[in-house]
Order: C-alpha cells, then structure tokens, then sequence
C-alpha cells in the first residue's frame, strides 16, 4: 500500500481489527502478517467501551510481542493520561509503549496534545521525514494551562484522592445495586468508572457491550441530568479533583432515586 511522509493513502485497508484482551490471538495474526504490521494501537484501558482493564499479562503480552517481532507499540492515552496517573496508564501498569498520545486533560480541558515516545522516533518528525502540523502548535495560554495542571496533580496526593473518591462512587451504586436488585455491572480503575445494565459479570472486549441494554441506560442518564448530575450518554463517570466527598454522596442520593424509578418502570417487563 502506498504511503506518503507517514500516512497511508487508505488507512481503512491497511488497518487489522482484533478483539481486546485476547493475546493469543494477537500473536497468531501477528506471526501471520508479521512482514506488513508496523504497528499495534491501542488504549490501555478501554475507557470507550465500558470502561474495561486489560487482562492480567495482557499489556505487558503485547509488549513482548513487538519487541519480539520489532513491531512498535502505541498507547492511545486521550483518557487515561493523567487519569490513572502523571505518567499514565504506562507507568500505572509498568509498561511502556514506543508512542504515546495524550489530550487536553493534560491541561484541564484546554485545547492541547502531545504525541510522546522513543527518541528514534520522535526523530521522523523532528527532521520532516512524518508530518506533524497543528494550527495552535506551541500555543502560549494551552502550555501555560499544562504545566500549572500537571504541578497541581503531582502534589497534594491528587491521584490518592481521586481514586478514593472513585471508590466511594463505586461502593455506593453497588449498594444500591443490592437494594434494587438490578442487573447492573459498575467497573473501571477507579478515577473513572462505567456504569451498564447487563446481565454479564464481567466485560473483557467490545463484543460483549452489545449486550448492554441501551434503553435502561438511556432511562439512567437522562434521569441523572434531570436530577443535576451529567455524566456522558455512553454510561461513564470521571473523577476531578475538584470533586468532594459530599459531591460523590450527592451523586450517590440523585442515582438512588433514578435507579429505584427504574425499578419501578421496568418492574412488569
């Protein structure tokens, strides 16, 4: 397939799609197709799709595999940078990617990325062998909001609280998940959390959210903002450190009321 300074004329055809969390099957298309795969992309915890962790061994499988094969891991870290940590989901779960992607939590919701990695090849860009172009580049206000982000989250404990407060959450809904009696799975590292009505245990890949129930968690969400509570439509819940113990008790209160108005609902169906 023919490319251009780095980007594939038809990105579509060059692109393999596996399920997550399966290693086995990572390595088996892997040692098939090893002389035209120049990369494996992926976020290390899938925070799009329910919020799920990787398998134990799972991260560190894939960077086994590159290294074995000489095939470039890269960490889709939007939302699992400074999330899980200062230094990311990599230095939360021990393993470093060649590549790395971070957004605008970096700096607080401030329009920013940053693509990070080895230096061989950050080097592409650097000399103009791979395009990198952005029109607010290096944008004054954007670092300034960054730099001030990341000082705050590395001191004070931000991710201990966070997490705590990511616990608190948890424990609350799954109590009432007891008192309602409702198919309902809560999971996420802490600092972020899913929240999906299924009658499954657990969620290991994408296949297994289509057994999520939409309407009920449409009923959910929408209850929620009615109640003053926005989290976002697909059922995911993020910590800040502008959060208190008495917001998440708030939270806790407004989603007991919901969540029993389900009951009620859904009770003869």
């Amino acid at each position: 397939m023919p490319w251009t300074n780095g980007l594939p004329a038809d990105g579509s055809k060059g692109t393999l799609m596996l399920p997550w969390n399966d290693l086995d099957l990572v390595e088996k298309t892997i040692a098939k197709h090893k002389d035209e795969i120049a990369a494996i992309m992926t976020e290390p915890v899938m925070c799009n799709n329910g919020c799920i962790m990787p398998k134990a061994g799972f991260l560190e499988g894939l960077r086994e595999i590159c290294d074995r094969f000489g095939i470039i891991l890269i960490f889709d870290e939007v939302i699992t940078g400074f999330r899980l940590s200062t230094g990311g989901a990599q230095k939360y779960f021990n393993v470093t990617p060649d590549l790395a992607i971070f957004g605008k939590a970096m700096a607080n919701g401030y329009p920013i990325s940053v693509i990070a990695g080895k230096q061989k090849f950050m080097q592409l860009m650097a000399d103009g062998t791979a395009i990198h172009a952005g029109t607010i580049n290096s944008c004054n206000p954007c670092i300034a909001a960054a730099v001030t982000t990341i000082e705050i989250l590395e001191k004070d404990n931000t991710h201990k609280k966070l997490f705590a407060l990511g616990k608190r959450l948890q424990d609350g809904l799954l109590k009432i998940k007891e008192e309602t009696g409702l198919n309902m799975l809560v999971k996420g590292p802490g600092s972020m959390l899913h929240i999906s009505f299924t009658s499954l245990n657990e969620v290991n890949e994408f296949r297994d959210t289509l057994q999520f129930d939409k309407e009920k968690l449409s009923f959910f969400v929408n209850g929620l903002h009615e109640e003053g509570i926005r989290i976002i439509g697909r059922g995911l819940w993020y910590i800040s450190n502008a959060h208190t113990e008495a917001d998440i008790d708030f939270a806790i209160s407004k989603a007991s009321i919901v969540l029993k108005n389900m009951v009620a609902k859904y009770s003869n169906k």
